[in-house]
Order: C-alpha cells, then structure tokens, then sequence
C-alpha cells in the first residue's frame, strides 16, 4: 500500500520489482526500478532520480495517473 500512496501523492518512486512493485511501477515511466538483492542498481536508481530534475517531474507526473 505504501507505493501505491506515494504514487498517489506524486512522490518519485524508486523500489525493487521484487514481489508486487514490478507491476504497479512502471520502470522509468511512473518510477524507477531495480532488481532485488542488488545494491549497486539500487544506489544507481537512486542517483538517477536525485540529479535528474526532468525525470523527477514525468515521475510526479505520471504517479497518481497510474493508481
């Protein structure tokens, strides 16, 4: 539930598509996923969400249109 409220707000998701998160994100369009288990990807989806503006907006965007 808590993605999905994040989403909702408009909040720049970025989560593992383990479980549920890989069909409720929509990998570079409603948020920004990594594979499960791996840190690197992690810190990378991280980065690219923090230094990239334009991605954060379409990300904020495109949240509470996907719920």
């Amino acid at each position: 539930m808590v993605c999905l409220e994040a989403l909702a707000l408009g909040a720049p998701v970025v989560a593992s598509d383990a479980g549920g998160m890989g069909e409720i994100i929509q990998d570079g369009v409603s948020g920004v996923l990594f594979p499960p288990g791996d840190a690197a990807a992690m810190a990378d989806a991280l980065e690219r969400v923090l230094n990239d503006a334009a991605l954060r907006s379409r990300l904020s965007e495109a949240g509470p249109k996907r719920v």
